[in-house]
This record gives C-alpha cells, sequence and structure tokens, in this order.
C-alpha cells in the first residue's frame, strides 16, 4: 500500500503540483487581507478609504499584465464583458461585504465565517446540476453551518457580541465569491488565467473608484492617515495582486471544488496572526465553531469532485 501511495504521488504532474503549490500560498496571502485592513482601520482609515487604496495600488498591475498578453491571444470580445462582470462580483461585492464586515467583528471571527466558501461552492455547483448533493454533503454542510451559528453566539475580540449586520455582510459577501467561483473555472479555461484576472480584476478597480468619486471620500483617500499607505500597498501586493494571479491559475487546473478545499490551509493561520499582530482573542465559542467550519470543510473536500 505504501509503494502505491508513492507512485500515485510520483504520477502527479507538474503542472498540477504548481497548482496545488500556487492554491496554498495564494490561501495563505489571501488570508492576511483581514489582518491588514484591520490594521488600517487601527491607524484612522474606514473600510471604504482601505478598501480604494488597495485597488487603486493594484490596479496598474493588472493593466500592465492585459497589455503583455493582448497580442498574445485571439479571445472574443464577448468573453472579457463576462471576466469584467465576474470580477464585479467576486473582486468589488464581495471585498465591499466583507471590509465592511471587518469595521464591527473581529478578523479571527472573519475568518471563521471565510471558511464558509467551501462548503459554498459546493452547494451552489450542485444546484446549478454540477455537482450531485449526496447525503455525505449534506451533513457536511450542516456541520459547518453549525459551526458559524456556534461561533456567532459568542463573544467576538474584546468581549463585544458579534454584531450580527457584519456576520450577515461577511456572509453574502461569501456567498458572491462562492458564485464567482464556480462560474470563473469555465471561463478561465477560454481566455486563461492571466487575462481573466487581469480583467475581472481591473472591472472592480473601475467600479471601487467610481463608487469613492460619487460618494465624497475622494479627499479622504487622496489624504489617508499617517501610516495607511505602507499597509495599503503590502495588501495590494501582497494580498491581492499576487494571490488572485495565483488562485487563477490554480482554479484552472484545478477546478472549484479542489481549489477551495485547498483554501481553506491559509485561514488556519489567521485566527495565530490577529493574536500576535492584533492582540485579538477567540472566544471558547469560537474556537469550537472554528473546529466545527474546519471539520465539514475536510469532509467536503475529500468528496470535492475535479469539474
Amino acid at each position: 500500500m505504501g509503494n502505491n501511495q508513492n507512485n500515485n504521488v510520483k504520477n502527479i504532474s507538474p503542472g498540477i503540483k504548481a497548482a496545488i503549490f500556487a492554491a496554498l500560498i495564494g490561501s495563505i496571502l489571501f488570508s492576511g487581507k483581514g489582518i491588514l485592513a484591520k490594521a488600517g482601520m487601527a491607524h484612522g482609515a474606514s473600510s471604504f478609504e482601505i478598501l480604494a487604496l488597495r485597488m487603486a495600488f493594484a490596479a496598474p498591475i493588472y493593466g500592465a499584465v492585459l497589455l503583455w498578453t493582448f497580442h498574445r491571444n485571439n479571445i472574443p470580445l464577448r468573453l472579457y464583458f463576462q471576466a469584467a462582470g465576474l470580477g464585479l462580483l467576486g473582486f468589488y461585492i464581495s471585498p465591499t461585504l466583507n471590509f465592511y464586515g471587518l469595521a464591527s467583528v473581529s478578523a479571527s471571527l472573519e475568518r471563521v465565517l471565510i471558511y464558509m466558501c467551501p462548503a459554498l461552492i459546493i452547494l451552489i455547483a450542485s444546484c446549478k446540476g454540477r455537482e450531485k448533493l449526496t447525503r455525505f454533503t449534506m451533513i457536511a454542510l450542516a456541520i459547518c453551518y453549525a459551526g458559524v451559528a456556534l461561533s456567532c453566539l459568542g463573544r467576538d475580540g474584546n468581549n463585544a457580541n458579534a454584531d450580527p449586520r457584519g456576520v450577515i455582510a461577511i456572509l453574502v459577501g461569501c456567498v458572491s465569491w462562492s458564485f464567482f467561483v464556480v462560474e470563473s473555472a469555465h471561463l478561465q479555461q477560454k481566455t486563461g488565467s492571466l487575462v481573466f484576472t487581469s480583467v475581472a480584476m481591473l472591472s472592480s478597480a473601475v467600479a471601487c473608484g467610481i463608487q469613492n468619486v460619487f460618494s465624497g471620500h475622494l479627499q479622504e483617500i487622496l489624504h489617508p492617515p499617517s501610516g495607511v499607505l505602507p499597509i495599503a500597498i503590502a495588501l495590494a501586493l501582497l494580498c491581492t495582486a499576487v494571490p488572485a494571479y495565483l488562485t487563477a491559475y490554480s482554479l484552472r487546473k484545478l477546478g472549484p471544488g479542489r481549489s477551495a478545499a485547498l483554501s481553506m490551509f491559509g485561514p488556519l493561520l489567521t485566527p495565530i496572526l490577529a493574536a500576535v499582530i492584533l492582540g485579538e482573542q477567540m472566544s471558547a465559542a469560537q474556537i469550537g465553531g472554528f473546529a466545527l467550519v474546519f471539520s465539514g470543510g475536510i469532509l467536503l473536500s475529500r468528496r470535492t469532485p475535479e469539474t
């Protein structure tokens, strides 16, 4: 049996190994988003300012990559529009809701809620007829939802009750991200991960810019509080641009199911980072909820097909 397992490992193609590595690194980097966002808020910046600065610093990278790949492909214009539409869903609506929720819940609780994404991806895929919803899957989903409920019943951050508005915002953001993952996997097969990610992120950056111009926050963004700019740059590069391309690559190679399952690795580090950097502490209810959601996600990953 040991020899068979070794042979299976050796039979994994270099491309799949690279995709697995990309998914793990991308997940770790993405998971730092909540930590850096909370650090920026501690300097006096609002969630909308941090989101705007994040997209402003990341947009030139996506623009450069798109220009570099534009003459190397023959992609129909309609696919660019589809990628832009999905980008609004996954890279604008989802993070906007997530950052809004972070203003009223801890980074640790946010990561517990984010763990719902693999469960939601499988549930959405089954509703769209791309995966069969078995009894095993339903049990795993029930465990995940029980973990979220337990986490929200406890006390959050500095002994404050978990804000229902923040929790709902983050969960709705998870739903929009899960729709994005399910729909984008097939589109990336036609456009490639570089083009898709660049177009999707640029559309979200434009939407974010328009929102801030009409919301009257432009002056605040142009003159952020002291200490926020380095955080925003790190957020744009390390927790946005780089993991976006890594995740897109793994999604195209592995499919939404396995990519989502591997993405569970990164959030494991967030409660530790939140405790070290932000001084946050998880309550007993949140630790129990975290364990339930993680267990449910592990069960789902064992039955997640390549789609």
